[in-house]
């Protein structure tokens, strides 16, 4: 058998780092897609997820959307084409706050991605509309608990052993 010289063998963790591509979602016009894509981050043992513009023309280099050590995840575009997606990068309000997903919006020229909602107990998913300017976002939420006493009276169940 031929070895070349500085190539290893594959092995696992070679495996674990491979990046893994996750949510793709087709631009409105088809000639490219958003993809979240995972990597590993071995010095705190977790994978971390990025979105990434994938060109469908090969002469066109793909290229990251986002960065950083948020959780991206599930782009999808609005029918004016804007792009959506869930975070759990820090709002404005609260940077110590990074465990909770919201829909943030990523500028169509470019620039930093802006939080568009800023629901207490996160959103767990939601849908653009096909032909209107509207989102619809899942969460859960204490139906007898004011809303801006959501996080706290969750937060108290959650060390109680009891959840929604």
């Amino acid at each position: 058998m031929c070895k070349l010289e500085g190539v290893h063998d594959f092995n696992a963790e070679d495996l674990v780092a491979l990046p893994r591509v996750d949510n793709v979602t087709p631009a409105l016009d088809g000639s490219y897609a958003v993809a979240a894509v995972r990597r590993l981050d071995a010095s705190n043992g977790k994978y971390i997820s990025d979105l990434w513009r994938i060109e469908f023309d090969a002469s066109v280099a793909s290229h990251q959307l986002t960065r950083g050590e948020s959780q991206d995840t599930s782009p999808q575009f609005t029918s004016d084409g804007r792009l959506f997606f869930l975070s759990t990068r820090p709002l404005d309000n609260d940077p110590s706050d990074t465990e909770r997903q919201q829909v943030f919006c990523l500028p169509t020229l470019g620039g930093e991605p802006y939080a568009v909602t800023d629901i207490p107990l996160g959103v767990e998913s939601f849908v653009c509309a096909a032909s209107a300017d509207i989102i619809v976002c899942k969460t859960q939420w204490w139906p007898e608990v004011q809303e801006a006493q959501q996080r706290k009276y969750d937060d108290d169940h959650a060390k109680s052993g009891s959840s929604l």
